[in-house]
Parts: structure tokens; sequence; C-alpha cells
């Protein structure tokens, strides 16, 4: 945000002499109250190093673990004590999420430490919380969720997002907050939907570690805007004596314009079928766009397993070794799809490419289901719900092993292309599907995006 009410810090007098406030941090101070409140970051710290360079001892390799559990970042049966590839992927999502030096290395008094700290200060993130981040990893989060949940807002440049975050480490030492609410509101109206987005942006970092705090700094900001500008950017809040206002135009414009791009990109691969196409359209849109999960780091659902295939493959040019799903653009995320179909379903038939074979099912409504749930569940659980899905409907015909081959892609085709069976067929793996995920914290979710691909939901 800060990118923005840096013009309006230095229209009220805000200048770089040092004569007021020489940087952001002094901003806070300017405007907060004096004798402040201050929050203790004690509650997370190293007697020395964890990471690929650090030394790892064990009670180091317990705290990192737990600390990154406590925030949503690692799923606490990973923790094993050791240093290891889950805790390094666990640690590097941390970075990423809080644009850090991706390099899995926490030091004594280093970033990653300090800003551990400050969030497990704050609370860290419950259960609801996490909840709503893992529901924001695609449109499965529910209709209740806050505007800056459920849009997928503009991309942001680092620096800006890293602003928001050293804004929030500021606040957050204090009771109170002072006069960030009326630069917010000064900065949405003059910038417009700019300013809208570094807002939601800051909005879920502060909510990511201050929840009771963020409700309050919302309501403060949106109580300062008159009905024009509540209802042109906050469709969601805004309430006139006719009811709630519910244009979702502003919604739909970045939505619809994220999904041309992504059309766009996915245009410029190599034999592409106009299913395919469609299908990795369908995906990304399920995935939440350009969405990233803070407790996986998986990005428009691509995973840091998928993305080290691809690179490992030589199917993205000029992405290095070590890069993260995050950092990739669109055009790269489009290349990582093709890859991902390529290398699941290339036991299918070893002459053609694994993703040629989503438009050899032959029905667009069972092609996309199929390759939702392999690129949702994973090559071996996706394969285990479709073989589940074929005997379903005709008992034994294929053994249900995880293994995708071309006994089962042909009875599951078989099955999509006779009239009398589809139904049944796209049924069967929709309960499949479910089934897999029932218990799941986020199974109301997992349901939601399931539906989209059922034979009477599906477009």
């Amino acid at each position: 945000m800060f990118n923005l009410l840096e013009d309006l810090m230095g229209s009220l007098g805000f200048g770089d002499d040092g004569s007021k406030t020489p940087s952001r941090y002094n901003l806070l101070d300017d405007t907060l109250s004096p004798s402040p409140k201050k929050r203790e970051s004690s509650l997370f710290s190293l007697s020395d190093s964890v990471g690929v360079s650090g030394r790892n001892l064990p009670d180091d390799v317990n705290r990192m673990e737990s600390g990154l559990s406590k925030l949503g970042f690692l799923d606490q049966a990973e923790s094993t004590g050791a240093f290891g590839d889950s805790l390094k992927r666990g640690m590097e999502s941390f970075q990423q999420a809080n644009d850090l030096k991706v390099d899995a290395q926490a030091n004594v008094d280093g970033p990653t430490v300090t800003t551990m700290g400050y969030q497990l200060a704050s609370g860290g993130l419950d259960d609801q919380v996490k909840d709503i981040m893992a529901d924001n990893a695609s449109p499965r989060a529910d209709a209740a969720s806050p505007w800056w949940r459920a849009r997928t807002l503009p991309a942001l440049p680092a620096e800006d997002h890293a602003s928001n975050r050293r804004a929030i480490d500021g606040m957050l030492k204090y009771a109170d907050n002072g006069d960030l609410p009326n630069l917010q509101a000064q900065a949405i109206n003059d910038y417009g939907d700019k300013a809208v987005g570094e807002f939601g942006d800051f909005m879920r970092q502060l909510n990511d570690r201050d929840p009771a705090r963020a409700k309050g700094f919302e309501k403060t900001v949106y109580d300062k805007l008159d009905d024009a500008q509540k209802a042109r950017h906050f469709p969601e809040m805004f309430v006139t004596d006719a009811g709630p206002h519910t244009d979702q135009s502003e919604i739909d414009v970045t939505k619809k314009t994220e999904l041309e791009k992504w059309s766009a990109s996915v245009g410029k691969l190599n034999n592409l079928s106009p299913v395919e196409a469609n299908t990795y359209k369908k995906i990304f849109a399920a995935e939440g766009g350009l969405t990233t999960d803070q407790r996986s780091g998986a990005a428009s659902g691509i995973t840091q397993e998928a993305l080290d295939r691809a690179i490992g493959a030589g199917a993205l040019p000029g992405v290095e070794k070590g890069a993260i799903p995050g950092q990739l653009s669109m055009d790269d995320r489009a290349k990582v799809y093709r890859h991902y179909f390529d290398d699941v379903l290339h036991t299918v038939d070893k002459k053609v490419p694994g993703s040629s074979n989503i438009s050899r099912i032959g029905d667009e409504k069972a092609s996309t289901a199929f390759a939702d749930a392999m690129f949702a569940h994973g090559r071996h659980d996706g394969a285990q719900a479709i073989q589940n899905a074929i005997n379903k409907v005709t008992p034994e015909t294929v053994p249900s092993d995880g293994n995708m081959g071309p006994k089962t892609f042909e009875a599951y085709r078989q099955l999509a292309l006779n009239p009398k069976t589809n139904r049944a067929l796209l049924d069967a793996l929709g309960d499949a599907r479910r089934d897999m995920v029932k218990d799941r914290k986020d199974a109301k979710g997992w349901r939601s995006r399931i539906g989209r691909f059922h034979s009477q939901n599906s477009p």
C-alpha cells in the first residue's frame, strides 16, 4: 500500500530529510499513540541456525516445525524432528509468503526468525483462519468470506507486498491504529482500484496475524468512505435502505481479465486441442487463478514437486532449479500444466504425448472431470478415484491400484462415450472423489469444486 501512501505522505509534509518521517517506521511512530503497548515477540527463538546450511540441532528443528505448523505452513503429521524435504518446503513457503529471501535458512535473530516471532506473538493462525486460507486457494471459498478473501486480487509487486508487511510489523507493536486508516481511505479515494487491490493485500496479511485487529481496521477504513466509493469498491459490504448492493461487476472484471490472460498463455502451447485448452481453463479457475496456497506454497494448483519435475524435464527453459511456484509467469504456469499431464498420462500410450489423451476421451465433460481428478488429487489418488468410478458402473473391470494405464483409460473412455453409461460414470467419479476428501477440514470446499465437474452441474 505504501507506494501509493508515500505520495500522500509527501503532501502531508513527511519528507526524506529526517525532519518528520524519514522512513515508513517513523510514519507509524508519528501517527500512532504515545506510550504504546508493545507486543512481545519472544514466543519463538532458536539457539542456533536451522536450514540447508544450519546446524539443525534437534531442539531448534522441533521449534521450527512447531512454529511453522502453528502458522499453517507445515502439516504436523510431516514433523520428523530432523531437517528434511518437508521442513525445507515449509520454510520456503513461509519465506515466500512474507517476501523474505527464499533459501530455507533461518539464522538466530535473522529475518525469518524475527518474522515468525512477530506472527506467533500475534496469535498465529487458529483453525478457522487456516480453513479460510485453504478455501481461498480456489473459488471453493464460502460465500460469506470477506471481499479480500473471496476476490482474486491483482498480483502486487514484491516491494508493495513487503511494504504492507513492514507497516503491519510496526502497527502491531501499538495498541491502536493511529492515522493509518485515514491514509488507507484517502488512498482509495485518490487512486481507486489500484489502492483497493493493495488494501486487500494489507487486509489478508493483517488478518493472518491478528484477525480481531483486522476486523476493526477494515471497518474503520470503510466508514471513512462516502457511499459512492463504498458501492463502487466494496459492493459486498455496501448496504442501502433497499438492502445489500449485490452488483459483482468489480469482482467479475478482475476474474475475467485474469482468465483472458490465462487463455492467451494456454493458447501458446503447441498442438493444443480445444478440449485440452478448455480443460486447463476450468482447472485454473477451480484452483483460484493466480492464488498461492500459503500452507503448501502451491500456486494455481502447481505443487513444488510438479514444478521440480517440469524443470528437470526441460519443460521450462529459463526457469532455474530452485524456483518456487509463486514465482512463475502465466506462460510458465501453462507449460507446467501441459507437462504435468504429459507426465502423469504418459503410461496410457507411450507413442503419444500424455496430455493429448485428454482429448482422446471423446466427451468434453468426461474429459474435464477426468483431468481435474488427476490434477487435484495427484497421479495415484486421481487414478484410483477414476478406477473406483469405473468399477461402480461396471464391477471388477479394472484393478483399484492407483496406476493409470491403457486398460483404465480405455475403460473410462468407453463408458464416457456410451450415452447409457456417461451420466452414471460422472456421478460415480464425483462420489469417489467426495469419499476421498470427506474427512478433511476443507471437505465443504472440495465438494463445491467436485460439483463443478458433476454431470448435472458442470457446464
